[in-house]
């Protein structure tokens, strides 16, 4: 997720585009909220940051499919725009 925001602010778009999509492939996240965090966040962070609201309104069915986020709702309101 920090690795994401780091490379956004230095308008390496790209290589964070790649963080994402790595982050995504993960098959199996720990159960626990860092971890609900860090997806939800980073995902979320990628799209806002690019000023993506189309996409960004399309997160919650993207990560929801990656993790439970019901389990912690603190990471799960950050998916909702």
């Amino acid at each position: 997720d920090y690795l994401i925001y780091a490379y956004l602010q230095r308008g390496e778009d790209e290589k964070a585009k790649k963080a994402v999509q790595k982050m995504m492939e993960v098959k199996q996240l720990q159960n626990h909220l860092g971890a609900a965090y860090a997806v939800a966040a980073g995902k979320t962070r990628y799209n806002l940051e690019r000023e993506e609201w189309d996409k960004a309104a399309q997160i919650d069915m993207e990560v929801a499919n990656t993790f439970l986020l019901e389990k912690y709702p603190a990471a799960q309101s950050m998916i909702y725009f």
